[in-house]
């Protein structure tokens, strides 16, 4: 029993495989370089190099990035594993430099690098200005001995502001730094020779820049390129406001404004105080930025808060002149001549008038600011328009009589006409064969006839083709049915017509209401 353990207890010994050494023969080396691992072991019946039989104690590859060997030595029932990592050469840029740092359109820039451990290398342009968010590759090279220094000089020439990446490869491991190439920033400024001025004046704009490549003035677009400066002719009424555009390499740009304030006379008008028996009339002015006013043919010098000034006495014509200075003595001025007004003609247009109707008036009224029209029956007067020579209105049993006035800059000129009245139709319905007729009977001086003697003076024209006796002279008629009157009424329409002067008018047509004939 005691010697099977005494055995035993060799065993262990007999079957543990040692590893005594696992060395390569570089511990960095350029990508695809061969690198040879070597090993020794004791008491292995099987070793295996990542997983793989190992005849010998040697094994030779190549790597493209680091890479860690396992070794297994296996005896019987136990193992022994060692590992050995060879690293791939990490690549140093010890120089990377751009000149000019800040490029422009069109022109090429100098790039300068220095590496070692690289075995290639490239150049990327990442865009930020105008290709904002593209990137290309705009230079790249091989290196057949890494170990050593390189160096590069390359000319480009770029799209666009960037950042220019470069990168150093050894196999897997890579290497970069980065140049954020930019433009020279644009700087424009503005400036005029007057903050204020009037239509029609100039102004003079000047400007400074720096790294502008293009130079526009707004509004209109206007392209300064290659200009100092640049004459503006003022020609509306309306603040100026002005920008100055500079434009740079790769989109740059820059801008700057000025307000240039527009001093005006803005109304130089006569006005009066709307009395015509006392009328006073005054010139009146509305300004702008001015500071100074003065008023010719006096030449007197005028507050210009002041927004009235009462005229002289009343003269057939004159001229009166708004004078106004900027403060950079700019000069505007607004001319105003005076007309008197003069009403030619004033008229009834249909000589007389019918109570209840409507009648016009005409007239002719040169140099007129304003017309108003009183009507006796009426308190307030209206107020037409100067360039108006006719006007429309009902007449009434009190109009006596129609004023028409006329406003000139500095005078007032009044013509009446009387309204001649007569008495308008009078309404009265019969009843004539079932169909109703509606008469209307004008009068030239006798009163109306009483309704009461309509029927027995249809009856008699019925009747008599002519005039009862006592209607004879003062009275004459016409009666004009509608062409759509029934049969019982057309013999009317026979009569001879010498015996009626005056169309009857209003005749209205009502079907009949029964077959039974009615006086």
């Amino acid at each position: 029993m005691n010697e099977p353990k005494k055995l035993m207890g060799f065993l262990p010994n007999m079957d543990t495989p040692v590893i005594h050494a696992f060395t390569s023969d570089k511990e960095e080396v350029m990508a695809n370089e061969l690198v040879t691992l070597s090993w020794d072991t004791e008491n292995a019946r099987e070793v295996k190099l990542d997983d793989i039989t190992q005849d010998g104690n040697l094994y030779t590859t190549t790597l493209t990035n680091t890479r860690t060997f396992n070794l297994v030595a296996s005896g019987i029932f136990r193992k022994a594993q060692a590992s050995k990592q060879v690293r791939l050469y990490i690549p140093q840029i010890l120089l990377f430099d751009c000149k000019p740092t800040q490029i422009r359109e069109g022109e090429p820039v100098s790039i300068v690098f220095r590496f070692k451990y690289g075995l290639s290398w490239k150049l990327m342009a990442e865009y930020t200005g105008l290709l904002l968010g593209q990137q290309e590759e705009v230079a790249k090279g091989a290196v057949q001995d890494g170990y050593g220094w390189t160096d590069q000089t390359i000319e480009l020439t770029l799209k666009d502001i960037c950042n220019l990446r470069l990168q150093v490869r050894n196999g897997a491991e890579i290497s970069s730094d980065r140049i954020m190439l930019g433009t020279p920033p644009v700087k424009v400024a503005l400036d005029s020779n007057k903050i204020t001025a009037v239509p029609g004046s100039s102004i003079n704009l000047t400007w400074r820049t720096e790294n502008a490549t293009g130079l526009w003035l707004n509004p209109g677009n206007i392209d300064l390129k290659g200009c100092n400066s640049y004459n503006l002719v003022v020609s509306g009424d309306h603040d100026l406001h002005l920008e100055l555009i500079g434009k740079g390499d790769f989109g740059g740009h820059a801008s700057d404004t000025r307000t240039i304030m527009i001093a005006n006379i803005n109304k130089f008008y006569v006005s009066d105080n709307n009395d015509g028996e006392n009328p006073e009339f005054f010139l009146n002015w509305d300004t702008s930025r001015l500071k100074q006013l003065r008023l010719l043919p006096q030449n007197n010098p005028v507050d210009h808060l002041v927004e009235k000034y009462r005229m002289p006495a009343i003269s057939d014509t004159g001229i009166y002149t708004l004078v106004g200075l900027t403060a950079e003595k700019d000069e505007i001025t607004s001319s105003l001549t005076i007309k008197s007004c003069h009403i030619e003609s004033f008229e009834l247009d249909t000589g007389k008038a019918m109570i209840g109707t409507t009648a016009k008036l005409r007239w002719k009224a040169n140099a007129a600011r304003r017309l108003q029209l009183t009507f006796s029956d009426q308190l307030l007067p209206v107020d037409i328009s100067p360039v108006i020579t006719e006007h429309h209105f009902a007449v009434t049993k009190d109009c006596d009589y129609v004023t028409l006035t006329g406003w000139g800059d500095n005078n007032v000129m009044s013509l009446t006409v009387p309204v001649p009245r007569f008495i308008g139709p009078e309404i009265k319905t019969l009843t004539l064969s079932s169909i109703d007729v509606q008469l209307g009977i004008r009068w030239v001086e006798s009163p109306a006839i009483p309704g009461s003697q309509l029927a027995g003076l249809i009856r008699s024209l019925r009747s008599n083709h002519s005039l009862p006796a006592q209607y004879n002279g003062a009275w004459r008629w016409v009666i004009f049915p509608v062409a759509s009157m029934s049969a019982a009424f057309r013999p009317i329409m026979n009569w001879p017509f010498h015996v009626f002067t005056k169309i009857l008018k209003n005749i209205n047509y009502a079907p009949p209401r029964s077959n039974t004939p009615e006086e």
